[in-house]
């Protein structure tokens, strides 16, 4: 999780994944400066229940819910009101 404490436009707020130490980004999520604070710090709330859990199965639960991640990633993207979108980039797997 990365806060960037200058910027007035882009992302202020950074969370991301990588599938191993000094593997390839698996997700990441941003916010912008007009982001409550109070969002961003339930999703890192909920990112740390998560990745705490005793077993991988109740950690994906927790993050993905009952579906794979690409999945889910594809259902929350097409529930979400705009501006939510998935970076071409990255392509959920």
């Amino acid at each position: 999780m990365e806060l960037d404490h200058e910027t007035r436009h882009g992302p202020r707020w950074t969370i991301a994944v990588h599938e191993s130490p000094i593997g390839e980004l698996a997700w990441q999520a941003r916010f912008c400066t007009r982001t409550p604070v109070e969002i961003v710090m339930a999703v890192a709330h909920r990112l740390t229940a998560a990745l705490n859990s005793p077993s991988a199965m109740a950690r994906d639960d927790l993050l993905w819910g009952a579906h794979p991640r690409h999945e889910a990633i594809r259902y929350a993207l097409e529930a979400a009101d705009q501006p939510w979108q998935q970076d071409p980039a990255n392509p959920a797997r």
